[in-house]
C-alpha cells in the first residue's frame, strides 16, 4: 500500500484546517495488470467541535466506502464472512469457557453445603441412616424366621416313618385294582 506525502492547506485561520491526503491503494482483484483504485479524502478539522469534525469525516469516508464495497461486492462479502465467523468461534468459546467455570462453581458450594452441614442436621442424618440400618436387620430376621419354618415344615413332611407310611398307602390301593 503506497502513500503520497500529505499536504496541508489554511484556509481562514483559526476557523479550519484542511488536510488533504490521497492515498493509492492496489486492487489484485479486478485484474492481473494490479489497477490502482485513489481515494480522495480530504480530512478537515474544525476548531469548534471535535464532534463536528468526526461526523462530517466519517461521512465522507463512508461514502468512498460504500462505492468501493459495492465494486467488489463478491470479495468483501466473503470476508465479512469469514470476520464474523472469527467472531462467532470466539464468542462460542467464550460461553463455553463461562459454563464450564459456572458449573464448577457450582460444585464447589454443593460440596461445601455437604461437609459443612451443621451438628444438628448431621445428628438426623446419622439417625436416619441407624433406622434404615434397624428396619433392614428386622426384615432379614423375618426372611431368616420363615426360611427356618420352611425348613422345619419339610422336614416334618419329609421324615422317615411318614415316606414309608405314604408308600404303603399307594401300594395298597394299587395292588388291589
Amino acid at each position: 500500500m503506497a502513500k503520497r506525502p500529505c499536504t496541508t492547506q489554511v484556509d481562514q485561520p483559526g476557523k479550519l484546517f484542511l488536510y488533504k491526503q490521497k492515498s493509492t491503494l492496489i486492487n489484485d482483484h479486478a485484474s492481473a495488470t494490479q489497477d490502482r483504485t485513489k481515494y480522495d479524502h480530504d480530512i478537515k478539522l474544525h476548531t469548534d467541535g471535535l464532534i463536528k469534525t468526526i461526523i462530517k469525516n466519517s461521512r465522507e469516508l463512508y461514502s468512498n466506502l460504500r462505492d468501493d464495497f459495492r465494486a467488489n461486492w463478491g470479495f468483501n462479502t466473503v470476508l465479512i464472512i469469514i470476520v464474523f465467523s472469527y467472531i462467532g468461534v470466539f464468542i462460542g468459546r467464550f460461553k463455553l469457557e463461562y459454563d464450564k467455570t459456572k458449573l464448577e462453581y457450582e460444585k464447589g458450594r454443593l460440596r461445601a453445603v455437604f461437609f459443612h452441614l451443621g451438628e444438628e442436621e448431621q445428628m438426623n442424618e446419622k439417625a436416619k441412616l441407624e433406622h434404615e440400618k434397624a428396619k433392614r436387620e428386622e426384615k432379614q430376621m423375618e426372611l431368616d424366621h420363615a426360611y427356618k419354618m420352611m425348613e422345619l415344615s419339610l422336614r416334618e413332611n419329609f421324615d422317615p416313618q411318614r415316606i414309608k407310611q405314604i408308600l404303603s398307602n399307594e401300594q395298597t390301593p394299587s395292588s388291589s385294582k
